[in-house]
């Protein structure tokens, strides 16, 4: 009885005092910013004048989910991943028409069954019938793909573009059902249904600059900049603004954006060149490993304006310098306020 998918958006979330990402935000922040659901109808009976009338009215936008269907990129011709990954479409392939794995299904778990080895060491069923699957350690990802895919698991993907890069946002992706009786063909629907709460399925998430490339840097010249700039107090706190904790103690953080798409130190330093602060950056990678949801990486950096010896900067003029480990990017230099 699945009816839709529910895509819900919380800002201006500013981490109350006792709160963390992990707990999230409170319900008043939360919207629903898209709902796609199946086509289908519901039967509406009303009784008129001692005369029962009949429709089929549509259950909800009647959107249907191809809009939003995703088709992951080693599975599409025209994408580098395609070629790249015909390997492991082919062996996932091999096992999924194996008649001893006829009972897999996509709610099977892949890691249970499509690897070389399990938890305990022992070589498993498919690594007995089938040990080129071991050539593929290290890279299950794409054999978890080709194998939801190849037992009929749907993609889809919603990209919401209303968003300003390094502000804070969570999301949350949740279900609704429809209410039905019982019929010789099945449920039939009979109205809306449950839907649930995005506060118990939620993800944190900053957008950030995209890194710059050494194609970019070679056409367009660096284009590394801060903000806000100057970094005032009503300019940080429109940017960002947190209740301070133990790990945050200031609350505020400026952004430097841009960066190159390299391995990078931002050193920061005072006018008269004292070394402020060092920030190691990669901006090799889209997505951070970092738990407090302002890692540095892929085109952006965040700093908390505290120094390198736990103190708050004070207002002045700061200087920062971007040292790439590729050699495609020359240093840069720039400079930026802080009016505390």
């Amino acid at each position: 009885d699945f009816e839709s998918y529910r895509i819900w958006r919380a800002d201006g979330w500013d981490r109350p005092f006792g709160t963390s990402i992990e707990n999230g935000p409170g319900s008043s922040l939360w919207s629903l910013i898209s709902e796609f659901d199946v086509v289908n109808f519901f039967e509406d009976r009303r009784e008129v004048d001692f005369e029962v009338i009949i429709e089929n009215l549509p259950l909800g936008a009647n959107t249907g989910l191809e809009m939003v269907a995703y088709t992951p990129r080693m599975f599409r011709p025209d994408d580098p991943e395609y070629a790249a990954n015909a390997d492991a479409r082919a062996m996932v392939r091999e096992i999924l028409e194996d008649p001893e794995f006829s009972f897999l299904d996509f709610d099977s778990d892949p890691a249970e069954h499509m690897r070389m080895t399990d938890n305990t060491g022992h070589t498993t069923l498919a690594g007995l019938r089938h040990p080129r699957i071991g050539d593929f350690a290290g890279s299950w990802d794409v054999i978890d793909t080709a194998f939801w895919i190849g037992t009929g698991l749907e993609f889809y993907e919603y990209i919401d573009y209303n968003v300003l890069n390094g502000m804070a946002y969570f999301y949350a992706v949740t279900t609704t059902d429809f209410t039905s009786r019982g019929s010789s063909k099945g449920p039939v629907p009979t109205g809306h249904g449950a839907g649930s709460d995005p506060q118990g399925n939620f993800a944190f998430a900053s957008p950030r600059f995209a890194a710059q490339t050494a194609q970019d840097r070679a056409s367009d010249g660096q284009n590394i900049f801060v903000f806000p700039n100057p970094a005032t107090q009503e300019s940080l706190s429109e940017f960002s603004q947190f209740s301070p904790n133990g790990d945050d103690p200031t609350g505020v953080r400026v952004m430097f954006a841009t960066l190159p798409a390299s391995r990078n130190t931002v050193k920061i330093y005072t006018l008269a060149g004292d070394l402020v602060q060092v920030i190691d950056h990669d901006g090799t990678v889209a997505d951070c490993d970092d738990g407090s949801g302002f890692g540095n990486c892929s085109g952006s950096a965040f700093w908390n304006l505290v120094s390198r010896n736990g103190q708050e900067v004070v207002s002045g003029i700061y200087l920062f310098s971007v040292e790439s480990a590729d050699s495609a990017f020359d240093n840069v230099i720039g400079r930026f306020v802080v009016i505390r």
